[in-house]
């Protein structure tokens, strides 16, 4: 049995993973925490987890401080890098903090569960950083869009009408349309309330305070 932690602000993202992990008789999520003060308040009062899925971009304590807490003081504990973030500068930092593995939150959960079996076992996926970004870049459907496509995509998470986001962006609603049928095949999204919700929980659009 591999026990899990898994530390990320979005709560929705949180439970449903680890409900889908848990489906797997392999696995057991020990703690869920919204940010690495909560995971390491934690990782103080309970059984060590094997491995932690911790998110970069998180409130009150980042991933990469945790990471780099978790690395000094549970050496033990394998921690795998969760997060919408595929540039190469990122992905070094969370490994100098001490991540032995990465994981884009597109990837399918079959992918991720490649991951966790492979830190698990004592493998390290940072040999090669620059194929590494290419295989993240490979699989993230929110990269193969265009440019147009993603200001449509920031436009939808607004109150505009798809009428009104044709006028903002100033082309026409049969464009608009072809973008919006386009997002919907690369995402896998069925309807604009799922796209804004893929939006918000990947980070691709942040909302204001």
């Amino acid at each position: 049995m591999i026990s899990l932690a898994i530390a990320d602000d979005h709560s929705i993202y949180r439970q449903g993973l680890a409900a889908l992990l848990e489906k797997n008789e392999d696995f057991t999520v020990l703690i869920q925490a919204a940010n690495g003060k909560e995971l390491i308040d934690q990782l103080n009062k309970t059984c060590l987890p094997d491995i932690v899925l911790m998110d970069i971009a998180m409130p009150v304590m980042d991933g990469k401080e945790a990471t780099g807490w978790i690395s000094a003081n549970y050496p033990v504990i394998r921690v795998i890098a969760l997060t919408v973030f595929k540039h190469e500068d990122v992905i070094h930092e969370m490994y100098l903090a001490g991540v032995k593995g990465y994981a884009l939150k597109s990837f399918d959960l079959q992918q991720l569960i490649d991951i966790i079996y492979q830190v698990y076992n004592g493998g390290n996926m940072f040999q090669n950083l620059t194929a590494l970004n290419q295989l993240n870049e490979k699989h993230n459907p929110y990269c193969q869009l265009s440019q147009k496509e993603k200001e449509f995509i920031t436009l939808c998470t607004t109150n505009l009408t798809y009428k009104e986001i044709a006028d903002t962006m100033k082309i026409s609603i049969k464009t608009a349309d072809r973008h919006r049928d386009n997002v919907f095949k690369k995402l896998n999204v069925k309807n604009r309330t799922s796209l804004v919700i893929y939006a918000l929980q990947t980070g691709v659009v942040i909302l204001e305070n």
